[in-house]
């Protein structure tokens, strides 16, 4: 599992421990996290980023455990920002936590996986892999080529009996909240008169908004304008999609895409009906205005 420091991660090791299942929670940084070992969970230093941490780790849980049945390609990283804005650095960044990370793990579990005969990989997209809203571009194209990618491993890899599931979260309560709005402040700080800086700025205060409607600590004044505030009621806790990790994990016949919630579903759905231009008018009026 990896990316389990927080989140969605954490809480889908904690959930699949607790049922009896020997969990490796794969982080970079697992010295303090005693929660989850006394869980029962084998807490694994891994860097999706570093080719090196990631054999390394993989190494471990083989000369450990003698086998992976199953990958959760959980670890995630968030831009937020407008593409022009984008450095090669940042894009670098998205891409190599969100995509190339899960590449390169799969390919190494996947070996012994078609040896045995059986095992089971469960990306863990977004919902926003199919759908796009306003300077979430960098992420929502990671998220599209996790997309891509899950659906030609899914076809490869079946004649050896392993199997791959997508899940698809949409608004989740996590920390992703705080970064983003660390993010969009230091967006804002460094361009302030730039020709996204209104944007931005309505961005970062929609957020906060949000964040002010899950309980957690923020500036904005007055209440969350009614679209945001539908938006926070739609967000599911993370044991929410944990719960739908782990059945994407055991199910004795996974489906190739599971989708968390009825926002996920509603979202899509909407996406489909608006057309590209309604869309875009909409998701600018809910998340720029």
């Amino acid at each position: 599992m990896t990316g389990a420091s927080g989140g969605i991660g954490r809480a889908t090791a904690l959930l699949l421990a607790r049922r009896g299942h020997t969990v490796y929670a794969a982080m970079r940084r697992p010295a303090t996290d005693e929660l989850l070992r006394q869980a029962g969970c084998h807490v694994l230093r891994l860097d999706v980023t570093d080719p090196e941490s990631a054999t390394a780790a993989v190494g471990q849980v083989h000369a450990e455990h003698g086998t992976i049945d199953v990958l959760v390609n959980n670890a995630g990283h968030s831009q937020v920002g407008p593409v022009e804005e984008a450095t090669d650095e940042r894009l670098a960044v998205q891409f190599a936590t969100n995509f190339t990370g899960a590449v390169r793990l799969t390919r190494l579990v996947l070996p012994q996986m078609r040896q045995a005969g059986r095992g089971r990989i469960v990306m863990v997209g977004s919902v926003f892999g199919r759908l796009t809203l306003p300077m979430f571009g960098l992420y929502s194209a990671s998220k599209h080529a996790l997309e891509g990618l899950t659906d030609a491993l899914r076809m490869e890899v079946a004649p050896w009996g392993v199997e791959v599931a997508l899940v698809q979260p949409a608004f989740v309560r996590t920390g992703l909240i705080r970064t983003l709005l660390t993010q969009l402040a230091h967006e804002r700080a460094a361009r302030p008169s730039g020709p996204y800086a209104a944007d931005l700025a309505r961005l970062h205060d929609n957020i906060e908004a949000i964040a002010g409607r899950f309980g957690m600590p923020c500036s904005a004044a007055g209440p969350a304008p009614p679209l945001m505030a539908a938006i926070a009621a739609l967000a599911v806790p993370p044991e929410r999609v944990a719960d739908v990790i782990a059945r994407a994990a055991t199910a004795a016949r996974p489906r190739a895409r599971y989708r968390v919630a009825g926002a996920a579903r509603m979202m899509l759905a909407a996406r489909a009906l608006a057309g590209d231009r309604s869309w875009d008018r909409l998701a600018r009026a809910v998340f720029l205005r």
